[in-house]
């Protein structure tokens, strides 16, 4: 099983989790034991609601979030 959890800014539309899916499921076929079926593989994405982001005990909205992560780029 591949578990994504991140905040609702990211994987926004339904394309962008499709190419997600796609392309876990093609990596964890590659990394697995030979004979691993591409449909054993499960995958979920979890997204926090917008304010339920945390870094070191500071609560992010989504917004906030990118703004922090483009002021450390």
């Amino acid at each position: 099983m591949v578990e994504l959890k991140l905040p609702n800014i990211g994987l926004a539309s339904i394309e962008a989790r499709e190419a997600f899916i796609m392309a876990a499921a093609s990596i964890v076929t590659d990394l697995c034991v030979p004979g691993h079926r591409p449909e054993n593989t499960w995958i979920n994405i979890l997204n926090a609601p917008d304010g339920g982001w945390g870094i070191g005990g500071r609560q992010y909205s989504g917004e906030a979030l990118v703004a922090a992560a483009m002021a450390a780029a």
